[in-house]
């Protein structure tokens, strides 16, 4: 019913953590942000994506549509890592030079032709690499079938081995500072594209770290400039960073067993959740002022 819509009150964009890794499907942000609200939303979210990949998701999935707020979550952790490799993929570069470059992945006959193309390469994979064990269940092998287990493995793997192909390109002396400067043309092509109705907000999640070491250092560094960029563009920021430390005294208490290396628990992501419907209560009363 939602992506039937012509008008979204919210759309997420991100990576694992803005798609719910790691708990039930219900218990993500999103989900949990509608039991607060009834919100209209979208959650473009998908693991192992950076900021290039997420902004080419919004120009495929929802550039067409009226949009209140875009919510992009940013990682501290990996996404300017990310947004380094992906600069060295050709096809995602055409969504940053090219305003009009895009794969018509909602048509339905592209979905048909990428589906056949998996299922194509399903098959080859099946007869050429996989040797059926007689032992084996019929119903397993049905499983593997239905689902393309090994297939999208092969897919992955080759898929995120081009991005390394080239590691020189990956050497990039002060890589922060020119990702960062990219990051932020980003967002201003974003605004470029969307309605001047639509309020882009950023998210901040944080990594784990510790006050004396070099990369809390260069952590706070990165923050402090993506706060001041933002601050220049009028684009408003929910900081989680800053809201679990005022909120938490162990914030291992919204990770799975205590250990804030991983993805959030179902009460980290509903406290995200209940910071964002806490912003747009204000800033929807403001608005109303």
């Amino acid at each position: 019913n939602v992506w039937e819509k012509k008008n979204i009150d919210i759309v997420f964009i991100g990576d694992s953590f803005t798609k719910g890794e790691c708990v039930n499907q219900g218990s993500e942000i999103t989900s949990q942000l509608r039991e607060l609200q009834n919100f209209n939303i979208i959650n473009l979210g998908w693991q192992g994506t950076g900021p290039l990949r997420q902004f080419a998701t919004y120009r495929e999935f929802i550039k067409d549509k009226q949009t209140k707020y875009i919510f992009w979550v940013y990682f501290e952790e990996n996404d300017l890592d990310d947004l380094l490799q992906e600069r060295n993929n050709k096809i995602l570069m055409e969504y940053f030079n090219n305003s009009s470059f895009n794969q018509n992945l909602m048509s339905e006959d592209i979905k048909k032709k990428v589906f056949n193309l998996i299922l194509n390469k399903h098959d080859e994979f099946m007869k050429k690499e996989f040797e059926i064990n007689d032992n084996i269940k019929r119903y397993t092998n049905l499983i593997n079938y239905i689902k393309l287990y090994k297939t999208r493995q092969i897919i992955l793997a080759n898929f995120y081995k081009k991005f390394f192909e080239n590691k020189d390109n990956l050497l990039i002396e002060n890589y922060e500072d020119e990702n960062l400067n990219f990051y932020f043309k980003l967002l201003d092509k974003l605004s470029d594209e969307t309605s001047k109705n639509t309020k882009i907000v950023l998210v901040y999640l944080p990594k784990e770290k510790y006050g004396f070491t070099s990369g809390f250092n260069k952590s706070s560094k990165i923050k402090k400039t993506i706060f001041s960029e933002l601050e220049k563009r009028n684009i408003d920021i929910i900081d989680i960073d800053t809201k679990i430390k005022d909120n938490f005294f162990n914030p291992g208490d919204l990770y799975p067993k205590q250990h804030v290396g991983m993805h959030f628990n179902e009460k980290g992501y509903k406290f995200i959740a209940k910071k964002i419907n806490e912003y747009l209560i204000t800033d929807i009363n403001n608005n109303a002022n």
